[in-house]
This record gives structure tokens, C-alpha cells and sequence, in this order.
């Protein structure tokens, strides 16, 4: 490939993670709206803090991975600053992950199965979550 070519595919990464850094942020300030301004309720306390946690974490992690894909490479940032950013990104990725599958957890083992045959053992759960905080 040449130079440009593959400029031309930087480019087109970079505004694509820039947008999808603005669609997690309207994501978060739509749940904001809901749940905050007009009081509508979550099905339990942990699936709104899961459901919101999760979702500011994939946003920070979209924005400082747009960030380093942003800043051109002769802009005089130091190493420690893009470590930094990257560290920031893959951890706040990680803990959006375990936001998800603790909702995961929460919202179709715990209550959506509950009182059927299908109903998951406690022991079942807490494998779950021990699985969760071990790769987590």
C-alpha cells in the first residue's frame, strides 16, 4: 500500500472513533434524560447502576481511544502521555465489559428466569461472578 492509502484509512478511523465517541455520550445523556429528568424507574437499583456504569465507561474508553488516534505523531506528546491515555482506555474497556455481563447477570439470571425451571442456582451466580472478578 502506499503512503496514502493508508493516511486515507487513519483518517477514516479517526473520525469514525470521534463519532462513535459523540453517539456514546448522547447514549449516556439519553439515559441521564429518562431516568434522571423524567423519573422513570430501572427494574432494580443494580440494573441502573450496571446499565450507567457501563455505558460512561465505553464512552471514556471511545474518546481517550479517539484521542490517541487523533493526535498526529509529531505533535511532541511524550511516551508517558500516550501510555497514560492507552492504560486509560483498555482499563475503562475492561470495566465497561464487567458492567455488561454483571447486567448480564443481574437482569436475565436473576429475574428473568426467576421462578421457572430454568432458574440459576445460587452457587451457578456466585460462579458467575467469581468468573467476572477473575478475568475481569
Amino acid at each position: 500500500k502506499t503512503m496514502d492509502e493508508q493516511n486515507l484509512q487513519w483518517t477514516v478511523i479517526k473520525w469514525f472513533n470521534a463519532c462513535m465517541s459523540l453517539i456514546c455520550v448522547c447514549f449516556v445523556l439519553l439515559v441521564w434524560f429518562h431516568f434522571g429528568v423524567l423519573d422513570i424507574p430501572f427494574p432494580s437499583t443494580a440494573i441502573g447502576w450496571y446499565s450507567v456504569c457501563g455505558m460512561i465507561m465505553f464512552s471514556i474508553s471511545c474518546i481517550a481511544v479517539t484521542a490517541v488516534r487523533m493526535i498526529p505523531d509529531d505533535s511532541g506528546v511524550t511516551y508517558t502521555q500516550h501510555w497514560v491515555t492507552s492504560v486509560l482506555y483498555s482499563s475503562t474497556w475492561c470495566i465497561g465489559q464487567m458492567m455488561v455481563y454483571l447486567l448480564f447477570i443481574e437482569r436475565n439470571i436473576k429475574y428473568s428466569f426467576n421462578g421457572t425451571k430454568y432458574q440459576t442456582s445460587p452457587r451457578n451466580i456466585c460462579m458467575f461472578y467469581i468468573g467476572i472478578a477473575m478475568f475481569g
